[in-house]
């Protein structure tokens, strides 16, 4: 018969999962709707949307496969498949196929991290033999950023590997051989190296008597991604794996005779080494280290620990931030709860009396918790902004809504997830067979690094005429160019979140006039946003920020961001948003603003109105000083 406490402790269990789904289903819709998704709901979305009708795997957004590719043309694939095999696709496409908007697979997503604290809480049941302490473990689950970042960022296919990978884990511990295979099975289809990864981390985790079945399971899993990457991605896209170029400097020729004579040397290796050391630092600090005692878990974890910490992809290197390392968090939590119970018999061998599982179990709670504060996705978070859609983003998504449900579209990458159902999405600046053309000059994101040049041809280019100006804004499509009355975009209306802080930089009338500012987050990246008025016929500015942080060093003239500074040689008013500090690097920090003239001389600055940065900023003769801490938003 059930105990009472065991009844309370479920129902405390499933209140915690709902909350945590309901929250983040949430929190994503609100992102979606604000403009903060991206080319990864893109790329699903897009991908999904053709099969269903009769494309299938047909994918025109250009993938990032580590090399920054100039010219589109060279793209000699169209189908998802050239990049990613991800059979769970598939799966996804039953719910979509009923409810067919690009919220559904964010729903999905929050749901399924969510459920993933079910078959946690059994595995950290059997270990710990206590309801509660079990409980606790399923509540760390969902806490962990590690864990938040598969729900909190935009949705991949192996953000549902942990319900999937913790589900097998449980049932093959419970007994359940079918519900094995068909949630590693369901994993497997998550991307095409999880089918080895899955089957490895198996082999080693899996109770001792179903360890032969699991050298089964190891071997399809490695010939299911050995076909994967050597005969599926070459075939769909055009050539050899191109993940290679993530572990080497840019520019390095992907064969013997490039890649030899960089490996041979010691600065390689010695790069390498730092890497690997600050990313198990980061992947294991929160959990305190715990899993390293559990030999099977390091086992389990090697393939990808590596992968990972040899990357020189950024993101792969942050695991509380990024999802690159969402395959094996599962495998470190079940390898910390295995932690918990050597270092309690250790340590009780030598001191009995004391309750160690106790004081391991609140160390442990206290770190989770503080990683929480730094890089965490709720209000708890030092971070955390829920998003907001201002009147831009309503006025945005009029724009949007001009553009034929039938037409083929170059797209900035902050809109082109709005505009994924149909056949034809490409990330702007490739036009290839593109009808209309939309691009978001706010915010700076420069995706592949030659915009600015793209864009003069844009506005000279006689096949594209303007539709739509506003809002930071340009929406046009092709017909009898060139782009006229393009002006009215850099001159925003919308209620952003600027502060009261004004400051005039120059002589009155003759100079820039700042009419706000403020920090803003979209984890994991943190922005500084200004508004000025050019005032007179003065030349353009060269606006400049430095940091005192050098952890978040940022210095460049803010007219990089807008790429079109001709246009602002009229007065008027324009914003401009640029990114200074990455979120797990945002600590207290000094922002120096200042402007130069084009002899290089610095335009002296007086504060007119300090608003609501009273007692956060400063002002010498030349420049204006923001005194910026790690929990201002």
């Amino acid at each position: 018969m059930e105990h009472k406490h065991e009844k309370l402790v479920r129902y405390i269990l499933i209140i915690v999962v709902v909350i945590y789904g309901l929250y983040f289903s949430l929190y994503q819709i609100q992102r979606h709707r604000a403009f903060w998704t991206s080319i990864d709901l893109t790329n699903m979305e897009q991908t999904i949307w053709n099969t269903l009708h009769g494309d299938f795997m047909r994918s025109t957004v250009y993938p990032f496969t580590g090399q920054k590719i100039q010219d589109f043309n060279d793209r000699q694939t169209e189908n998802r498949l050239g990049t990613h095999v991800q059979p769970l696709l598939l799966v996804l496409a039953l719910p979509y196929a009923l409810v067919p908007h690009p919220e559904t697979f964010l729903v999905l997503m929050s749901v399924s991290v969510a459920l993933g604290a079910i078959p946690f809480f059994r595995i950290a049941r059997r270990r710990l033999d206590s309801d509660w302490w079990a409980l606790a473990c399923a509540i760390g689950y969902l806490m962990l950023p590690a864990v938040e970042t598969s729900s909190g960022w935009d949705v991949h296919g192996t953000s549902f590997l942990p319900p999937l990978l913790l589900a097998a884990l449980d049932a093959v511990e419970s007994g359940k051989r079918g519900w094995w295979w068909f949630w590693t099975l369901l994993a497997m289809g998550c991307r095409e190296d999880i089918p080895f990864l899955a089957g490895w981390a198996m082999f080693w985790l899996v109770p001792r008597e179903r360890r032969r079945e699991a050298i089964w399971m190891l071997g399809l899993g490695l010939g299911l991604s050995l076909f994967y990457f050597q005969i599926v991605i070459p075939h769909f896209g055009g050539s050899g794996t191109p993940f290679l170029a993530y572990f080497l400097p840019p520019g390095t020729e992907i064969s013997p005779a490039g890649i030899l004579p960089i490996v041979n040397q010691w600065a390689f290796w010695q790069h390498r080494l730092l890497l690997f050391v600050g990313y198990v630092v980061r992947l294991s600090l929160p959990l305190l280290f715990l899993y390293w005692l559990h030999l099977p878990t390091l086992l389990a974890m090697a393939p990808l620990l590596l992968i990972n910490s040899l990357s020189l992809y950024p993101a792969a290197q942050f695991p509380n931030c990024w999802h690159y390392s969402v395959p094996i968090i599962p495998w470190a939590l079940v390898g910390t709860v295995e932690g918990i119970v050597i270092l309690e018999q250790f340590l009780g061998r030598w001191k009995p009396t004391v309750h160690w599982r106790g004081l391991i179990g609140e160390a442990v709670a206290v770190s989770i918790l503080a990683t929480h504060w730094m890089e965490g996705y709720t209000p708890l978070s030092q971070n955390f902004a829920w998003p907001i859609p201002t009147n831009r983003e309503v006025a945005v998504e009029r724009m949007l809504a001009q553009v034929p449900a039938d037409a083929s579209v170059s797209a900035d990458p902050s809109l082109a997830a709005h505009l994924s159902q149909r056949r034809t999405l490409r990330l702007f600046p490739d036009q290839r067979d593109a009808d209309w053309l939309i691009v978001d000059f706010w915010f700076g994101h420069d995706f592949y690094g030659h915009r600015f040049d793209a864009w003069r041809e844009v506005l000279s280019d006689q096949r594209w005429e303007t539709v739509a100006a506003h809002e930071g804004v340009i929406l046009l499509r092709g017909g009898n160019g060139p782009p006229e009355n393009v002006e009215p975009a850099f001159s925003p209306s919308a209620d952003l979140p600027l502060s009261g802080l004004t400051a005039q930089f120059g002589e009155p009338g003759h100079g820039m006039h700042l009419v706000g500012v403020s920090v803003l987050s979209q984890p994991p990246f943190r922005f500084l946003c200004t508004r000025w008025i050019r005032e007179g016929e003065i030349a353009f500015p060269h606006v400049i920020i430095r940091s005192s942080n050098k952890g978040i060093f940022f210095d460049g003239p803010l007219e990089v961001g807008r790429y079109l500074p001709e246009l602002l040689s009229r007065p008027g008013s324009m914003q401009d948003c640029t990114e200074f500090a990455m979120a797990q690097h945002s600590s207290d920090a000094s922002i120096y603003i200042f402007i130069k003239n084009e002899a290089g001389e610095r335009s002296p600055v007086s504060l007119t109105d300090a608003g609501t940065w009273d007692g956060n900023v400063e002002v010498n003769d030349d420049a204006l000083i923001l005194h910026i801490s790690g929990a201002r938003q």
